[in-house]
């Protein structure tokens, strides 16, 4: 959905609805849920519940509260049965994985890697408490960054299927016209994404892995504000060096060095021809 260049700005637009604006499910479902997780604690714990969400995800959808302090708050919610929905699609996947194998091999290689990858990140996207210390680790990692900012997780109000978090007011930047029309310097704005980005993955080797523009806000301050940390990636010491080398390769256009950089990680097969 980011990548118009690969995909063709049609499909992008299409797969970029999946962000955040899939058919919500039914109020009565919602209570069900907040019932069956906070019990008769519900109505203490929040001042104020919207049950029209504000945005409406693949896994989850978020609502607007209020907490008992006056403290606006963004309450995500998993579908219901969305864990036996996904195990499904990924027996798809694996069964399509069996059929493609006697006509491509390849083609049965890239349905199985892309089975592998959703099973795995099923496991943590599934039970929001691994989204809330994500997002925990991100907000103290990124403390001081300049221009970036990283919500609050709640957790005393937070379980497996809800995740309590402070609510961030902006403009998201898949509103494109929005962002383009705000008063702020966008050389500025795109260097502090950038900086936040490259101190997420070569100091930290903890970075948010879906950093697409429905989960980025440009707040009131000109930060930027990033949500949902259901899916992050580490990286250790050696690989960063690397990928910060192949990246100075390429700014001074020595293609030789970020080939042997390559070979020498072990991104390429030692084989391959420099």
């Amino acid at each position: 959905s980011v990548r118009a260049d690969l995909v063709g700005k049609e499909v992008a637009l299409i797969l970029a609805k999946f962000q955040d604006s899939i058919p919500p499910f039914s109020q009565k479902k919602v209570s069900n849920i907040l019932h069956q997780e906070f019990g008769d604690d519900f109505n203490k714990i929040f001042k104020e519940f919207n049950f029209i969400p504000v945005a409406s995800a693949s896994i989850a959808q978020v609502h607007k509260a209020k907490l008992s302090h006056d403290l606006n708050v963004a309450v995500k919610i998993l579908r219901p049965n969305i864990h036996k929905t996904m195990m499904r699609d990924i027996a798809t996947l694996r069964l399509l994985n069996k059929i493609c194998y006697f006509f491509s091999k390849f083609l049965a290689k890239t349905f199985n890697d892309i089975a592998d990858l959703l099973d795995q990140t099923a496991k943590y996207e599934l039970d929001l408490l691994h989204e809330g210390a994500n997002g925990s680790r991100l907000r103290d990692d990124m403390s001081g960054a300049k221009g970036f900012y990283v919500p609050q997780i709640f957790w005393q109000h937070s379980s497996a299927k809800i995740l309590v978090i402070e609510w961030i007011d902006g403009i998201p930047f898949s509103n494109t016209q929005a962002i383009a029309q705000s008063s702020f310097d966008k050389k500025i704005l795109a260097e502090n994404l950038v900086l936040s980005y490259f101190r997420q993955v070569y100091v930290h080797g903890f970075f948010h892995a879906d950093m697409h523009p429905g989960n980025l806000f440009l707040t009131a301050n000109g930060d930027i504000a990033v949500v949902d940390f259901g899916i992050v990636g580490k990286i250790d010491k050696k690989t960063r060096i690397a990928v910060a080398e192949v990246l100075i390769g390429f700014l001074n256009r020595d293609y030789r060095r970020v080939a042997e950089i390559h070979i020498e990680a072990g991104f390429v097969s030692n084989q391959i021809n420099l």
